[in-house]
């Protein structure tokens, strides 16, 4: 069986596309919640945002954050969640 997409709704899920299956059939399910995708237009703030935040590469003298990036150790197994309570904090 193939993965449905739902909304939670007033006690309710809502499937977001046709179902396959007959009506007051039952079924087990595990929900996931889906965390919402950057828009494009939040994407295009954030140099803005972190320059803001941070400072420019000229304000503090050190590497730019690709630069940085470049050599940072990978994530391992830390979900999207994880990483943004680490650096947002929460």
């Amino acid at each position: 069986m193939k993965v449905i997409h739902a909304i939670y709704e007033r006690g309710v899920f809502r499937p977001l596309e046709a179902v396959d299956l007959p009506e007051t059939t039952e079924v087990i399910f595990e929900p996931k919640p889906v965390v919402p995708r950057m828009t494009p237009e939040a994407r295009a703030e954030v140099p803005a945002v972190l320059a803001q935040r941070f400072g420019s590469e000229e304000d503090v003298g050190g590497p730019s954050l690709v630069e940085l990036a470049d050599h940072a150790e990978p994530m391992g197994s830390l979900t999207n969640a994880e990483i943004d309570r680490a650096i947002y904090g929460g």
